[in-house]
């Protein structure tokens, strides 16, 4: 119970510093996914399922809070955090920096992929139009931005592992 909450506060606040600090940021500084970074780090390198809550809290809150103009964005988010589960537990290997960067590419592109058929079918219901050049590149920008941060988490992984307790207890 402790380990979910802990989770939470820091799901909290690593939300509200992208939300809020890192948004702010100029071009592109400001397109960096740094939660599904790290929601894919910790489903990755350590089996915790608390990547996949924090995928799908996620676009929840960005839903609630109208973040984003895609509608039903959370449905993006649920099925990028199941496609990155899937992929953690029994395709790619945590050892190796090349498997989870492989696995946060395809949480990634799960997550365009549907983002895309959000806002394709929202064209046709709602008439909302949407400016796909500017919504690729601009996912394309987020891709390489991923890379740095999953680059980032993983040189740290050793360093964050001698931090927990041996063993760690809060494997699932």
């Amino acid at each position: 119970m402790m380990r979910f909450f802990i989770s939470a506060i820091c799901f909290l606040f690593v939300f509200m510093f992208e939300t809020s600090f890192l948004s702010s940021l100029p071009s592109i500084l400001s397109l960096t996914p740094l939660i599904l970074g790290l929601s894919i780090y910790l489903l990755q390198s350590y089996g915790l399922i608390d990547g996949f809550i924090w995928m799908c809290v996620y676009g929840i809150f960005l839903n609630t809070f109208h973040f984003s103009t895609i509608p039903f964005v959370s449905l993006a988010w649920i099925m990028a955090g199941i496609v990155a589960s899937v992929m953690a537990r029994h395709v790619f290997s945590n050892r190796s920096f090349y498997g989870s960067v492989a696995c946060a590419y395809c949480g990634f592109f799960a997550l365009v992929l549907t983002e895309s058929l959000l806002a394709w079918s929202a064209y046709f219901v709602r008439g909302s139009f949407i400016d796909w050049s500017d919504f690729f590149f601009t996912h394309l920008l987020r891709a390489f931005l991923l890379l740095l941060v999953m680059t980032v988490l993983f040189a740290c992984t050793r360093r964050i592992r001698n931090l927990l307790p041996h063993p760690f207890p809060f494997r699932t």
